[in-house]
């Protein structure tokens, strides 16, 4: 199973340059909460980050990542003991000079509206891509790449920007999945976890089928009881729970999208008829799979 794909997939995540700041000395800039995952790469220099729900500073230098889930508000400088300059999401884009001291690239990462809460629920407030882990050699490079192309304004830098921050997105996200151990009860965790990932493997691979505990645990090589008990502790949800909430995901994103019919939608998913499907649908989201497709069309 492909983690970090699965992931980006199921909420749309589109990586939008938004901008960036450069300047020289001792300053900082004190920005809202951003409402969607926000990421801050250094160029050059190095800067120090403080969520207004932490005391302490986190030291980010230049070629490492920073990427927050947009809930609360921050301040970044080279200097947070000054007086922060306030910014609004409706400052203009200021231009970038290459000769100041500090530079930082910022971009925001565009989802699926009704899924949104599935990628910013699997990331912690803040990720820190740092110099000394395995993807910052590429991540590095993608940054330079991405300074180059926003501030030489070639042919196509709105489509290579577009790509470079994905992937730089993508660096950061596989640093952060290799860290299994640390991660809370949830389903990155269960994806990453060596004794239950056969059984994820299994469920995504065929979310339709009508997938039992003892299958599951066959395919684990574990016991039913001492499978079900790992994977409740690891994923957070019971096996089965697991399974009804992507095959959620799943309609929530095939419905947006406006195929297939809701008939075979309920079909490839599991269901044996429509009306079974839309009772389980509505206990999800609240509302009846047609209504959350009129309501949630995609719009990219």
């Amino acid at each position: 199973m492909d983690l970090i794909s699965d992931l980006l997939q199921i909420s749309r995540a589109r990586c939008v340059l938004s901008g960036g700041v450069s300047a020289s000395g001792a300053w900082v800039v004190r920005s809202p909460a951003p409402g969607r995952i926000k990421i801050m790469g250094v160029v050059k220099g190095c800067l120090w980050f403080r969520s207004a729900t932490e005391t302490a500073g986190v030291h980010v230098a230049a070629g490492e990542i920073l990427v927050v889930d947009g809930r609360v508000p921050f301040d970044l400088g080279s200097d947070l003991d000054k007086p922060p300059r306030h910014l609004r999401e409706t400052d203009p884009i200021r231009p970038i000079h290459r000769d100041d001291e500090h530079i930082c690239l910022t971009a925001h990462i565009e989802l699926f509206e009704a899924g949104d809460d599935f990628l910013r629920d699997a990331i912690p407030p803040v990720l820190h891509l740092r110099g000394e882990a395995r993807e910052a050699t590429t991540a590095r490079w993608l940054l330079e790449e991405l300074f180059e192309e926003f501030t030489g304004g070639r042919a196509g830098h709105a489509a290579a920007t577009a790509q470079l921050t994905q992937l730089l997105f993508v660096q950061v996200l596989r640093a952060w999945a290799a860290l299994a151990d640390e991660l809370p009860s949830g389903w990155v965790r269960a994806a990453a976890d060596d004794r239950i990932g056969p059984a994820l493997q299994l469920m995504h691979a065929d979310v339709g089928r009508d997938w039992g505990i003892s299958e599951l645990a066959a395919a684990c090589a574990m016991s039913r009881s001492s499978f079900a008990d790992r994977f409740t502790t690891i994923a957070g949800v019971p096996p089965i729970t697991y399974l009804f909430r992507w095959r959620m995901r799943q309609a929530e994103r095939a419905l947006a999208s406006g195929s297939p019919s809701i008939t075979e939608l309920a079909t490839s998913l599991g269901y044996r008829s429509e009306s079974a499907f839309s009772v389980a649908f509505k206990r999800w989201s609240g509302i009846a799979p047609s209504r959350f497709r009129q309501q949630n069309p995609e719009t990219y």
